[in-house]
């Protein structure tokens, strides 16, 4: 019952939500023309600049889970990037393309974007969250009760002639 009550909401909601997006006019969904490339300018700044910070987080982080899975971060920023140069298409080729499929195509890889940063910070978590959970193991190995030092034997000096100046014996 829980099962299908789940399956008719997504199924409501998939058919719901795209439908102001069609039955709105060309008039109605467009922006100002010089907001959305200032807009798009400092994005495009914005995406430069995190492409260039990971490439560094990459070489300063070498060998490490955040290394390893940093391609998945400069592919999400990249397609972010794209998104925005697929907006700037509605601009230049407005004969040739129209509105909902450059909507449709900046959404997509907006989406894109989205899963690919969620992967990455998936991936980054899971294996720090398994070394955390590794050094947790090995410190509560490595500790020992007071009541087993306290019990433990003293070191004794060593006396014979084979030992050298303080080695001690336990």
């Amino acid at each position: 019952m829980k099962n299908r009550t789940a399956i008719m909401t997504v199924a409501a909601l998939l058919s719901v939500v795209p439908a102001p997006a069609y039955a709105a006019t060309l008039e109605t969904t467009v922006t100002p023309g010089w907001p959305s490339y200032v807009i798009g300018i400092l994005s495009l700044l914005a995406a430069a600049f995190l492409l260039v910070d990971a490439v560094l987080l990459q070489r300063v982080a070498q060998g490490g889970a955040i290394a390893e899975n940093i391609s998945f971060m400069v592919l999400g920023v990249v397609c972010l990037a794209a998104s925005v140069l697929v907006k700037w298409i509605l601009g230049l080729l407005s004969s040739d393309v129209s509105l909902p499929q450059v909507t449709l195509a900046s959404d997509a890889l907006v989406l894109l974007s989205m899963v690919l940063l969620g992967l990455y910070f998936w991936r980054v978590r899971s294996v720090l969250a398994g070394y955390l959970k590794t050094a947790k193991a090995y410190a509560s190995a490595a500790t020992t009760p007071a009541e087993e030092l306290s019990a433990a034997p003293a070191a004794e000096s060593v006396t014979d002639s084979t030992a050298g100046e303080g080695d001690t014996r336990v």
